[in-house]
């Protein structure tokens, strides 16, 4: 039996890892996942749950379970950030996001605020 197999298997799937990452093919693969599913998509669900948690579940709620998880008292920042600084960045963000240009078939320029109303639809 190999000593400290755990180490060797963790060390084995982090280069295979990292030879994907490091190599041209693992750039092209980190640009298709940022062009094309890391970008409305992930805002939106980031907006969502900022809005779930601190509005919907209660901000106050929230952080007694911070607190208890974390055994002491939650900073005044992260309240006021979970609550009003958070949505608002990332609003804005969503907000400043352009539409993908698909070629001549998408060469219909649409108003900024009807792929705003698509996406909530």
């Amino acid at each position: 039996m190999l000593p400290l197999s755990p180490l060797w298997a963790c060390l084995f799937f982090s280069m295979l890892f990292f030879l994907g990452v490091d190599s041209m093919g693992g750039m092209y693969l980190v640009q298709l996942l940022d062009w094309y599913s890391a970008s409305i998509s992930v805002i939106l669900v980031c907006i969502v749950e900022v809005i779930a948690v601190a509005w919907i579940y209660g901000c106050d709620r929230f952080v007694r379970d911070v607190e208890f998880m974390i055994d002491r008292r939650v900073e005044q920042f992260w309240i006021v950030s979970w609550k009003f600084i958070t949505p608002i960045v990332l609003t804005r963000i969503k907000s400043q996001l352009k539409p993908q240009d698909w070629g001549p078939a998408d060469a219909y320029q649409r108003a900024m605020w009807s792929e705003n109303v698509d996406c909530v639809q």
